[in-house]
């Protein structure tokens, strides 16, 4: 034993003869961690020793508690079992397993750059163990590096630490003397922003941003200090990894871009869907699994072809006969009757198997990938470039919707007239029906090949090229990386235009969006901004409580009643002693509402300037995007009305705080 490590020997005293202490296997932040052997089991363990703040009070040793019990509870392959924990002596102690081999740390340190298929193996298994944790209710908070031990013989990735961040994290902020929940390289922006109501989505960008490190060598984010990187975290897009990770595959890619999203509903729904996107043909997901999901994914979409081949052929039903009826509805009624049988009984053993309902739906309602037309935007597949599209191409293809349905309704009628002897006046009812849906049809045909080749014309297209670019599946994404054509679409922020927020939180939220995809000097702004946004956001929370206060306090109603009352009194010549002071008494408290009074509205003006300042940096972050979408010159008056907005924002706010600090409490 090491004659300075007193913390050892307490160690050994307090736990006795079932385990004996081996030797010191690291020392760090969260605290000291031995190499033990349990003497019953015969089996090497370690020991990890909570830093002194985790047992400072009765509701941290009890928190502490609550959270190991959950965490014991996780039993997975790729988890750091957690035997035991306790408490001796004012320490608060895990006893875990102990993995022989490195740290995920160690090795990105000594090799930098991790061969792509490492790292997909890493990020599949590690998704999966989050998924699993996740789905218990534990949200680890703390994903990083030194957090996953890698298995000597197998190389097999462990995630260790499952309820000493959650423990440390519950009820703690980011500023609290030493408590810093999470590693600020690795944390996402929400809990970087100390946000509290986290979910299994922090987890998934922490471990995006451990997958981008492996793929290229570096962090997306560096800074002098903790809150340079987290400012980044929170407002500045990372440098594209497919131009710095060339040689990894696309898809995997992808799969770690779309989880270091900033906005967690815009990362993988959950660790199940993770490590389904980057697993590789041959890895231990179950075969029958895959399948099922490739069933759901392929064929939902003829789902709503069905449903609606179905509707229209009920649409027109009562013009036909009984044999029509047979024919023109047995082909789709039997396509769905087995769409509708098979796909509940694929999505009842996919969700069995773990995946979320979140995800199936995602499944089932996304289009097929040869559609080329109209889809409800919120069901659209992550890579589609519908909304990049210029609107005059978005138009031409809701014209080819409109003439596609009408065109099946014009095969049914004619299977009507033509399939069958016509009975009474029914040929002509339908044919009249079947004129009103031809009708159109060349005109919404011709009209959009017209419009796309004139439009593509301009654009110096040939007709086979705006054919093509009017026709082609928005999911093609081989054919819109050309050159010519990746040229025709809008840049992916300037493609979509939001309403003007409504709530300040929802300002904040823009402007993150649009700051976050700036680049350069712009980007410095930006994040200039998006500071100066939430300063205003927390003036305004705090305004809200003072007037909220006020307005109970200064009631106009109280003030008309007190005026009343004084006219009641009169001007008090010759009145008693006892008189007089009530109305010393009543014009005290009027004098004292209507100051109230003037200092509610007061504060209503400056909670009305404040909005004002909010919506001007909105609307100047939202110009200056434009701009930098365009790749133009960032305009020197859009960027000077945001710093004087900036500049305001901070003036007002230190001058709060300095009015709170002189205020006698």
């Amino acid at each position: 034993m090491a004659p300075d490590d007193p913390q050892r020997a307490a160690l050994e005293r307090a736990l006795g003869t079932p385990y004996e202490i081996v030797r010191l296997l690291g020392h760090g932040g969260m605290g000291a961690v031995y190499l033990a052997r349990e003497r019953a089991l015969e089996r090497l363990v370690a020991i990890k020793v909570l830093p002194p703040d985790m047992a400072s009070d009765a509701e941290s040793r009890e928190r502490f508690r609550r959270e190991s019990r959950t965490a014991a509870k996780l039993t997975h392959p790729n988890i750091v079992p957690l035997h035991t924990f306790g408490e001796v002596e004012w320490m608060l102690y895990f006893v875990m397993g102990y993995v022989r081999g490195e740290s995920l740390g160690e090795r990105m340190h000594r090799e930098g750059k991790l061969p792509p298929e490492d790292v997909r193996r890493i990020i599949g298994e590690l998704a999966g163990a989050l998924d699993y944790a996740h789905r218990q209710g534990v949200i680890h908070r703390d994903i990083k590096p030194d957090n996953v031990l890698l298995e000597d013989e197998s190389g097999r990735p462990m995630l260790t630490d499952f309820g000493v961040a959650k423990a440390r994290a519950t009820g703690a902020t980011l500023t609290e003397a030493g408590a810093v929940v999470g590693t600020p390289h690795y944390m996402s922006p929400e809990q970087a922003s100390g946000a509290r109501d986290l979910d299994g989505r922090s987890d998934l960008y922490s471990l995006g941003i451990m997958g981008y490190a492996m793929l290229s060598g570096r962090l997306p984010f560096e800074g002098e200090s903790f809150r340079d990187v987290i400012v980044q975290h929170v407002t500045k897009a990372p440098p594209p990894l497919d131009a710095i990770a060339r040689e990894a595959p696309a898809e995997l890619v992808a799969a770690v871009t779309r989880c270091i999203a900033k906005e967690p509903g815009a990362r993988w729904p959950d660790g199940r869907a993770l490590r389904e996107a980057v697993a590789m043909d041959g890895d231990d997901e179950p075969p029958k699994l895959s399948f099922l999901l490739k069933v759901i994914d392929e064929y939902a979409s003829e789902i709503v072809v069905s449903a609606a081949m179905l509707t229209i052929g009920a649409f027109i039903y009562p013009f036909l006969d009984a044999e029509t009826r047979v024919i023109a509805l047995l082909a789709p009624a039997f396509m769905g009757a087995m769409l509708f049988v098979g796909t509940p009984v694929a999505l009842a053993v996919a969700r069995q198997r773990g995946h979320s309902w979140a995800y199936l739906r995602q499944l089932l309602l996304r289009p097929p990938r040869w559609w080329a037309m109209w889809w409800p935007a919120s069901w659209r597949r992550e890579d589609d470039v519908w909304h990049r599209l210029p609107p005059v191409l978005r138009r031409t293809r809701i014209a080819q919707t409109v003439a596609v349905v009408l065109g099946f309704g014009a095969v049914l009628c004619i299977l009507r007239i033509f399939a069958l002897p016509p009975r009474g006046g029914q040929v002509e009812v339908v044919g009249s029906f079947l004129l009103a849906l031809l009708a159109p049809i060349p005109v919404l045909v011709l009209g959009a090949a017209g419009v796309a080749s004139v439009w593509g014309k301009h654009r110096g297209l040939s007709a086979l090229e705006s054919s093509q670019a009017a026709s082609k599946s928005t999911m093609a994404l081989a054919f819109w990386k050309r050159r010519k054509f990746a040229s025709l679409l809008l840049p992916a922020a300037a493609s979509q235009a939001p309403p003007e927020p409504r709530e300040p939180a929802d300002y904040v939220r823009a402007i993150l969006e649009r700051a976050g995809a700036l680049t350069g000097p712009a980007s410095e702004l930006g994040s200039e901004a998006v500071a100066a946004a939430r300063q205003v956001v927390t003036a305004l929370e705090t305004l809200d409580a003072e007037i909220a206060l006020l307005a109970r306090d200064a009631s106009p109603g109280e003030i008309a009643a007190l005026e009343q009352k004084l006219a009641v009194l009169g001007d008090g010549a010759g009145e008693p002693a006892s008189r007089r002071e009530l109305r010393q008494m009543l014009t005290n408290q009027r004098d004292l509402l209507r100051r109230l009074a003037e200092q509610l509205h007061e504060a209503a003006g400056r909670r009305e300037h404040l909005l004002n300042l909010l919506r001007t940096l909105w609307l100047q972050v939202a110009n200056l995007r434009a701009e930098a979408a365009r790749d133009a010159l960032v305009d020197a008056d859009v960027t000077g009305r945001i710093r004087a907005a900036v500049a305001e924002i901070g003036a007002y706010t230190e001058a709060s705080a300095t009015l709170r600090t002189d205020t006698p409490s």
